[in-house]
């Protein structure tokens, strides 16, 4: 009978669990971040032509930009940041943790100033079965979703966040 002995693992982390929150970011980012950000412009350029429902539709528009908008909005430049960061880790370039911390906070305002643009638009609910209620509920799902999906690279920042603390 041959006895194993038990394999000693060293402390910190593995490259693969470096990794896995890296493709995680990168997903959400590229195929479901994108989309969705499209989609929330999409429904508040629609719900803007309603005069109960363009102010919020406008800050919505501000929040998470135009598609020809020359300056990038909140949402964008967080975005972006992560994108960044994420494009310099599949380089071998590990993360400051300052750095990560700061794209963290900006996601987060980011998901901030969103959830106050849903919460706004709640209180301006229209009558039913009218266009401009079916564009109040269009806004409404493509905000939920995308305050989701915020939440998600906010979640995989962090995991990110404490592996780069540990490795340093």
């Amino acid at each position: 009978m041959i006895a194993l002995g038990k394999t000693h693992r060293p402390a910190g982390f593995t490259l693969i669990e470096l990794l896995v929150p890296l493709a995680i970011i990168a997903i959400l980012i590229e195929f479901l971040i994108g989309p969705t950000l499209d989609g929330v412009r999409e429904s508040a350029v629609a719900a803007a032509r309603y005069p109960q429902l363009q102010a919020v539709a406008n800050r919505v528009l501000d929040s998470v930009g135009t598609p020809v908008g020359a300056a990038q909005s909140p949402v964008e430049q967080a975005i972006g940041r992560a994108r960044s960061l994420a494009t310099a880790e599949e380089e071998g370039q590990v993360p400051d943790v300052q750095e990560l911390s700061a794209i963290l906070d900006e996601l987060h305002a980011a998901e901030a100033v969103i959830s106050q643009d849903r919460s706004d638009l709640r209180n301006l609910a229209p009558a039913r079965g009218t266009a401009e209620r079916e564009a109040y509920v269009d806004l409404q799902r493509s905000l939920g979703a995308l305050i989701g999906e915020l939440r998600a690279l906010e979640d995989n920042f962090r995991r990110q966040q404490q592996i780069v603390e540990r490795l340093r």
